[in-house]
């Protein structure tokens, strides 16, 4: 019985503690709760221009790899095209030069 007299004792001191905190730093603890909740809120709003600003820089990367990709393509396009003709060029030119040796050799 002494036990629970001892405890409700206890409860009771700590009971009046927290009334006494609460009146003494009550104020406090308000204005920090706002603070916090001012902060957190402040916090929340930069996450969310910051995720924004990085999508909107993923999607233009995103577009300039799209079109540079696009531009290399067309470049080797033109490239294999110029070879191409190139090629054609020169082997008219071999078929000329060994017709012209083979005449050179039968005159010879």
């Amino acid at each position: 019985m002494a036990e629970k007299d001892q405890n409700s004792t206890i409860a009771g001191n700590l009971g009046e503690l927290t009334t006494i905190r609460n009146i003494l730093m009550g104020q406090q603890m308000t204005e920090y709760a706002s603070r916090f909740d001012e902060i957190d809120q402040k916090l929340k709003a930069l996450e969310a221009a910051l995720e924004q600003k990085m999508e909107g820089m993923r999607l233009s990367l995103q577009d300039q790899i799209s079109e540079n990709l696009k531009t290399l393509e067309t470049e080797t396009t033109a490239l294999k095209d110029q070879m191409a003709t190139r090629e054609q060029h020169l082997r008219s030119q071999l078929g000329n030069l060994l017709i012209e040796l083979g005449e050179q050799m039968k005159k010879g």
